[in-house]
C-alpha cells in the first residue's frame, strides 16, 4: 500500500498484518505497481515529490530514484504509474495536465511529455496482448489509450461516464472503468496498419450509469467479481 504519510507498507493477508513499512518518498506516495524487472520483481512508486522510484520486491531495498523534475527542468507532481516489463520504460501520470513516457538506455533516462485536458492522469491500466495502456484523467474526466508500439496517445469516448479509475480484465483485451456515476467496459481489437502504415484503433464500449453511485476505485477478483470503493468510504 502507498500512503499520504510518505510510506509504502507491505501486508500479509488475510488479516491484514503489517510486515514492513518504509519511508519511500519526500511527499505523498500516490501510486505503485509490481513488475518483473531485469533481475527479479520490482516495485515502482510515484509521488507528489516529483520522483519515480524503483525498489526490490518484496524486500523494499532501494534500487533507483528517477528525478523527473531535474529531467524536465521544472516542478512536476505524479499520480498514476505503470512500468513495462523490465522496468526500463515507465508511464507516469502527472497533476500537471500530462502523461509522461520515461525510457532508459545505457543508464540514462529520457522523458517525453504528452499533454491531456485533465488536470491529473489518475490511473493507468494495461491491455498487455495489444500493447496498449488506458489512461484515466480527472478534473475534467478524460479517457485515452497509449499505444506502446507507436508511442501515440489517442482519446477514447467516455460513453457518458464521469470516469475515475480503470482496472484490466486478466486474459482479455478489456478494461473496466468506474466513475462517479457508474461502470463502463471497453473491449479492444488488434491494431492493424492502414494504407499509410498507421495503426488504427478499434474498440467497443458498454456503459451502465446510476446517479449517486460515486465509484472512485476498483479491483477485479479472480472469479470476475468487481469490487469498487465509493467516495463515501463504502465497498
Amino acid at each position: 500500500s502507498s500512503s499520504d504519510d510518505k510510506t509504502v507498507a507491505l501486508w500479509s493477508l488475510p488479516g491484514p498484518k503489517l510486515r514492513l513499512r518504509t519511508k519511500a518518498h519526500d511527499f505523498l506516495v500516490n501510486d505503485l505497481a509490481v513488475v518483473e524487472g531485469e533481475d527479479g520483481k520490482e516495485l515502482v512508486t510515484s509521488s507528489s515529490d516529483g520522483t519515480i522510484r524503483r525498489w526490490a520486491w518484496p524486500s523494499l531495498d532501494a534500487l533507483e530514484k528517477i528525478d523527473v523534475q531535474a529531467l524536465l527542468g521544472r516542478p512536476v507532481s505524479f499520480h498514476a504509474v505503470w512500468p513495462a516489463p523490465g522496468a526500463r520504460r515507465i508511464l507516469a501520470g502527472t497533476w500537471n495536465g500530462s502523461l509522461l513516457e520515461l525510457a532508459t538506455r545505457a543508464g540514462s533516462w529520457s522523458v517525453r511529455e504528452l499533454p491531456v485536458r485533465s488536470r491529473a492522469v489518475y490511473r493507468l491500466a494495461p491491455v498487455p496482448r495489444l500493447g496498449l495502456v488506458v489512461a484515466v484523467g480527472i478534473l475534467p474526466s478524460t479517457l485515452h489509450v497509449f499505444d506502446l508500439g507507436s508511442g501515440t496517445l489517442r482519446p477514447l469516448d467516455l460513453a457518458g461516464l464521469d470516469a475515475f479509475w480503470a482496472v484490466p480484465v486478466p486474459g482479455r483485451d478489456e478494461v473496466v472503468v468506474v466513475g462517479l456515476d457508474g461502470v463502463s467496459r471497453y473491449a479492444f481489437s488488434a491494431l492493424l496498419p492502414d494504407a499509410e502504415g498507421r495503426r488504427t484503433l478499434s474498440y467497443r464500449a458498454w456503459s451502465g450509469r446510476q446517479t449517486g453511485a460515486g465509484l472512485q476505485t476498483a479491483t477485479l477478483l479472480p472469479d470476475g467479481t468487481l469490487w469498487a470503493g465509493t467516495v463515501k468510504g463504502e465497498l
